[in-house]
């Protein structure tokens, strides 16, 4: 995780995948086909081994980042196990999830174990990914989903599978749109919120 660590850069190429989600900051990142994308908190961009790019930043604001830098064969199958595409700066909000994610690969990269560095990685890309892409209008039915929770007197005893009937989805849908939406899956969800009440 870098604070103020990038410099402009112009026309250059590293020898590793990597993968970079900007925490504070704003700038333009230009891959290999030269198309300007504006880069603002939360902006996830890969920089695939051996590609040119450009990138500067607002020198007037404070950076911070957090890069994972890998073999590429090792990147190129992240994106491909991840839908996460390259070349392409994608928004992703910066919620407690993703940066549970980067403190877990930091904790588990400092201790040098790499089976469970590289685990805590596809993870983190994992939740990167999912919180890429929630469908719209699903989005909007866990949101009304998450205020039926909300209003529930009980906190120990919610049935999800009911909170899935009344906004008009099946538990499966329900389900993977929940993990998108709030980087849980609802069984986790409950019982944080069990937890919480007690």
């Amino acid at each position: 995780s870098f604070a103020n660590a990038h410099r402009c850069v112009e026309n250059i190429t590293l020898p590793y995948f990597g993968m970079t989600y900007l925490l504070a900051g704003r700038g333009v990142y230009r891959a290999v086909d030269g198309r300007a994308q504006s880069l603002n908190p939360g902006a996830l961009f890969n920089r695939p081994a051996h590609e040119r790019f450009s990138l500067s930043r607002d020198e007037s604001l404070p950076w911070t980042e957090f890069s994972i830098a890998m073999p590429g064969d090792l990147g190129r199958a992240c994106v491909k196990l991840r839908a996460m595409r390259e070349r392409v700066v994608m928004p992703v909000p910066i919620r407690p999830e993703i940066l549970d994610g980067i403190s877990c690969v930091l904790r588990t990269m400092s201790r040098g174990d790499i089976h469970t560095s590289l685990g805590a990685v596809f993870e983190l890309t994992g939740r990167l990914a999912r919180a890429c892409s929630p469908g719209k209008g699903d989005e909007e039915l866990i949101r009304k989903g998450l205020a039926l929770i909300a209003s529930q007197k009980s906190r120990t005893d919610i049935d999800m599978h009911a909170i899935a009937a009344a906004v008009g989805l099946g538990y499966e849908r329900f389900r993977k749109s929940f993990v998108a939406v709030t980087g849980r899956s609802p069984r986790e969800y409950g019982i944080r919120r069990r937890i919480h009440a007690a």
